[in-house]
């Protein structure tokens, strides 16, 4: 498997970093025109491991203040098998459902929960896939207000898309060394394909993310409820 030049020029990125006024300025000045970011935390302040990740108050508007767009990521604790249920998929579809509402995203937006593991296809179909219907039935319990897509390799973004139903696929493309990336083609749903991951500044890490041409636009206005 390849991304090709994991230096080339991209206009998505995405990471666990506030993103301020100048660094929303400085994102822009760098060519990127879209962020991730993240709706929530499953950690508390003070708990190991805490690191922030959370959109803070009047953020996305600060992003888009900065010319930049975003696009919602959710991920509760995703690194490990046990987090992958159908009852886990159902309640962290509401919470982020209710994290969306809670900074004004519009309806249709598509929220990105994240598989940041090494899913093999056995696992995908006993607990990655049971666990998107949960994130699916929890979001049409109120009002399918929010579409779904998916963050992990390209086999999970394929398999998910396929038998779960996912809008787009945000490809873990930098994680070469995963099976689930190895002789797997992009999925067709792809939109964003995270090919790097580098310091941009002291303290700030960010993916470098290819951003297809007529994939997901992202959010570009934000409102209240």
């Amino acid at each position: 498997m390849s991304s090709g030049d994991t230096s080339r020029d991209a206009t998505g990125c995405d990471c666990i970093t506030e993103i301020t006024p100048q660094r929303g300025q400085l994102l822009k000045s760098n060519g990127y025109r879209i962020v991730g970011r993240y709706l929530d935390e499953h950690l508390a302040p003070g708990d190991d491991g805490y690191l922030g990740k959370a959109l803070k108050p009047g953020e996305p508007q600060t992003i888009l203040n900065a010319g930049l767009r975003f696009f919602p990521i959710f991920q509760y604790n995703g690194t490990q098998l046990g987090n992958f249920t159908y009852d886990k998929g159902y309640d962290q579809g509401k919470k982020a459902h209710a994290k969306a509402v809670e900074h004004g995203i519009g309806a249709g937006t598509c929220i990105y929960f994240g598989v940041d593991y090494d899913a093999t296809d056995e696992e995908i179909t006993s607990h990655v896939v049971p666990y998107f219907n949960g994130v699916r039935a929890g979001l049409a319990e109120l009002g399918s207000r929010y579409t779904f897509g998916v963050y992990g390799s390209r086999n999970v973004c394929i398999r998910v898309s396929k038998d779960a139903g996912a809008r787009w696929s945000f490809v873990s493309g930098m994680s070469w060394g995963f099976s689930g990336n190895l002789g797997f083609p992009l999925p067709e749903n792809w939109s964003f394909n995270q090919i790097h991951e580098y310091q941009f500044q002291p303290g700030w890490g960010l993916d470098h993310n290819i951003w297809r041409d007529g994939g997901d636009p992202g959010v570009s206005a934000v409102g209240q409820g």
